[in-house]
């Protein structure tokens, strides 16, 4: 449940090897679009998307402790793991919201489920993506009743 997109220089590693669309000034729009973050609207994140992220802050988890003891061993602090500065101990975020987990299935797939073009399987492993005119159209899929299209 932890709210990590993976360090800038990654995603800038991605693009520089070749894969177009795969840097992180790239990808950011996707993860502003994606969340609905506590800290609001800002450069690095969205608050209308469908995941709900927040903090992780309790009084219990010793974290101004950790915190002083680490920049004290000479490591760095940032107030935002997702923002400008990713390095250096930070409180984490959650993908939770109104106290419950915020996972795709909750954030996507329940708004989608009345669609007449989707089908839900359990207990259900892809075989391959089904092709027609260069567009994907559906799976095939194995389930303990067979496989299925």
């Amino acid at each position: 449940m932890i709210a990590i997109r993976g360090h800038r220089r990654d995603y800038d590693r991605l693009k520089e090897s070749g894969l177009d669309g795969w840097g992180y000034d790239d990808v950011l729009p996707y993860f502003k679009r994606m969340e609905s973050s506590w800290r609001g609207s800002d450069a690095f994140h969205g608050d209308s998307g469908p995941v709900e992220i927040s903090l992780m802050d309790r009084a219990d988890m010793l974290f101004e402790p950790l915190r002083e003891a680490t920049i004290a061993a000479g490591y760095g602090a940032t107030d935002d793991p997702n923002g400008a500065i990713q390095e250096g101990i930070s409180r984490m975020e959650a993908t939770i919201g109104r106290g419950r987990r915020s996972s795709a299935a909750r954030a996507y797939l329940r708004a989608a489920m009345h669609r007449k073009n989707l089908t839900i399987a359990t207990r259900a492993r892809t075989l391959r993506i089904l092709i027609e005119n260069k567009k994907a159209i559906g799976l095939e899929y194995e389930t303990p009743d067979g496989v299925q299209k």
